[in-house]
């Protein structure tokens, strides 16, 4: 894999890179959809950084969640090496945590500028969701984590491990999977722009098919345990929002409803 970009003696984290890339991709795609259907691309600016800030707090929070023991074995650096501390916090994320977060920083700026219109800009802005996770999958593919498990399938790839970086397995490589069904869902989340569907749908319609996807593929995920009760944490939390997502198709109207009674009681007010 390639976890490190090297030039010269500037070294980059390829993760890094990615995640960048698939941020400025976007944003470009938001602003330029968004200006083109007429509405206003400084505010799409502002809560596109509402939805990062979003992001990097729900997803590190669940990452911090999702491994206690090893957050309370660290503990101790926070006063004994401060900085060592701060490094271990600023690695690892987890998506759904950061999914959660984008959501609740939107609505949270719809509750507070009322003037914004959720509804038609998520209709138009929902593509860039699996259009940003592309990106970051091949990242996690490049820094060589997020692996499925060992197998001798024609497709898995040789990686080396972390306890051997000389010794060479076989592993299922889900980030790839993953992030080819993330471009799958950009295409699909296109047509329902193009087909003028609500954006409530969209959401419902990402929130069931990537959650059912992501269901199956934590089974081949090869990770020490990460939840409880036989499931992993992903699998707990797809298990709550393709329901809601299946909700969100099947009765998108009364979301929408929800959206235009809170927008009503608080102009009233």
């Amino acid at each position: 894999m390639l976890p490190e970009i090297s030039i010269g003696n500037i070294h980059v984290q390829s993760y890094g890179i990615m995640v960048l890339l698939g941020a400025i991709a976007a944003i470009f795609y938001c602003t330029h959809t968004i200006r083109k259907q007429g509405y206003d691309a400084d505010e799409m600016l502002d809560v596109l950084i509402y939805a990062g800030i979003g992001a990097f707090i729900g997803g590190k929070v669940l990452y911090l969640l999702v491994d206690l023991s090893w957050l309370s074995e660290q503990l101790p650096l926070l006063f004994s090496d401060p900085l060592a501390f701060l490094r271990y916090l600023s690695g690892g994320f987890v998506f759904y945590g950061g999914l959660i977060g984008v959501f609740a920083a939107v609505f949270f700026y719809f509750y507070r500028h009322l003037a914004f219109a959720l509804e038609e800009y998520l209709a138009f802005c929902m593509p860039a969701i699996p259009l940003f996770h592309f990106f970051g999958r091949i990242g996690c593919f490049l820094a060589g984590c997020c692996y499925g498990e060992t197998s001798s399938s024609i497709l898995a790839v040789p990686v080396f491990t972390q306890a051997n970086p000389e010794v060479l397995v076989n592993r299922l490589p889900i980030q790839l999977y993953e992030a080819g069904f993330n471009l799958l869902l950009f295409v699909c989340l296109l047509l329902l722009v193009f087909r003028r569907r609500n954006g409530i749908f969209q959401l419902g319609f990402y929130l069931t098919a990537y959650g059912v996807f992501r269901f199956i593929a934590e089974w081949f995920r090869g990770d020490a345990a990460r939840g409880v009760w036989l499931l992993s944490t992903s699998q707990w939390v797809s298990l709550i929002l393709v329901p809601i997502g299946i909700w969100m198709l099947v009765d998108s109207r009364l979301f929408l409803r929800f959206i235009h009674r809170i927008r009503d009681r608080k102009t009233e007010a």
